[in-house]
């Protein structure tokens, strides 16, 4: 908000941007492993077949009420933290489902 206010660029842009940075930094100093990391943060990643499914998110309760802001937030962090491991093997994508997060891990293509 403080960047958006002071650089008059739009919230969300900043937002996404701001949130990509931080997952790119976790994943550069969370460990070489997705799932390691997304664990150690707090996600509980499981499988859905091939693709990696979070039972936790960090912004939860946020997202009932700020559901378009929290999980464009979300996927762009989780995007960054895929690029802080030069994880190629997943793509992260908008997906939400009952029970899970609203992101997705898929396997890219």
């Amino acid at each position: 908000m403080e960047e958006s206010a002071a650089t008059g660029e739009a919230v969300q842009p900043v937002l996404r941007r701001k949130a990509e940075e931080l997952g790119a930094h976790l994943g550069e100093s969370g460990g070489a492993v997705l799932l390691d990391v997304l664990e150690r943060y707090g996600f509980e990643p499981g499988r859905e077949e091939r693709a990696v499914v979070l039972g936790n998110w960090p912004f939860h309760a946020l997202a009932r009420d700020h559901t378009e802001t929290v999980c464009g937030m979300n996927l762009h962090l989780l995007r960054g933290v895929l690029r802080g491991l030069g994880e190629c093997g997943y793509t992260a994508t908008l997906a939400p489902g009952p029970g899970r997060c609203c992101v997705l891990l898929e396997p890219a293509a």
